[in-house]
């Protein structure tokens, strides 16, 4: 079951998953827009009934704010043209004025993605999940995975809006695996470094510099996510070096922190 807001997408991946033998069925949902959070609970309490129950829920929607749509200027015409971007990442690259990325509309539509809509998921499915477990524990263990971000842990202060909407969802995901122990139910939560997708290449778009000289692969991405779902692993981390660096430097000192601040927010901005 593959929800997300573009149709053409959502297509192309439910033909990959088809040609891997799986089947697939698609559903449109804008999360920028408010009614989709009671669309998506209904949807969801739909899935478990016709399904009979929800085995492995991933959540991975998310916004910067970078998108032409986050910052309240709707102008879906003017599409990047970057080469050696792949095609279905070239869709989500829109270029954006400078200086825009962190007004209250921007605030307002990044906190409707990667905070409403991802714990209206979770916590749904999570509702559904412990019901069925209720009634049969002895069944295998579902499983929710969150992607936070390693922005969760390190963050320069002009990204503080995605940033904090991650570290809430890092937060959430922590405290919702110590609640689901009684239940059976796996939460894992994956923190990403650069990686290469639409968003990150939005940002690298609209002026913003990259710290790390090779972004990761996504499909890797994809396995460790797999691979951390399967083993039940707490946190996955990918790319690892990425990942691993951003904590170990908070954890150092608030000095430390406060500075990468200031040195963070002068090259994002550069």
């Amino acid at each position: 079951m593959l929800i997300a807001r573009d149709l053409n997408r959502l297509a192309h991946v439910a033909q990959e998953a088809q040609r891997a033998g799986a089947t697939a069925e698609v559903h449109s949902l804008d999360f920028l827009k408010t009614d989709s959070l009671h669309k998506l609970r209904s949807l969801l309490h739909k899935i478990d009934d016709d399904r009979h129950g929800i085995d492995i829920a991933i959540s991975c929607e998310s916004v910067t704010g970078h998108r032409a749509d986050v910052i309240g200027r709707e102008d879906n015409s003017k599409y990047a043209t970057a080469q050696n971007i792949a095609s279905e990442s070239r869709a989500s690259v829109l270029p954006t004025e400078t200086g825009l990325e962190w007004g209250v509309t921007a605030a307002e539509r990044i906190v409707q993605v990667n905070i409403s809509s991802v714990q209206t998921f979770a916590l749904t499915c999570w509702a559904l999940m412990r019901a069925r477990r209720e009634q049969n524990p002895r069944g295998p263990p579902p499983n929710i995975t969150l992607l936070a971000s390693s922005a969760s842990f390190f963050f320069p202060a002009n990204f503080v809006l995605y940033s904090a909407s991650k570290s809430y969802i890092y937060s959430l995901g922590q405290a919702l695996r110590v609640l689901s122990l009684p239940y059976g139910i796996r939460i894992t939560t994956v923190c990403p470094g650069f990686i290469e997708s639409g968003m990150t290449l939005t940002m690298i778009k609209t002026g913003a510099t990259s710290p790390v000289a090779v972004l990761g692969d996504p499909r890797k991405l994809a396995k460790r996510i797999r691979e951390g779902e399967e083993r039940n692993e707490a946190v996955v981390m990918y790319p690892f070096s990425h990942s691993v660096s951003l904590y170990a430097a908070r954890a150092l000192n608030p000095l430390l922190e406060l500075l990468g601040m200031w040195v963070g927010g002068l090259s994002v901005s550069l």
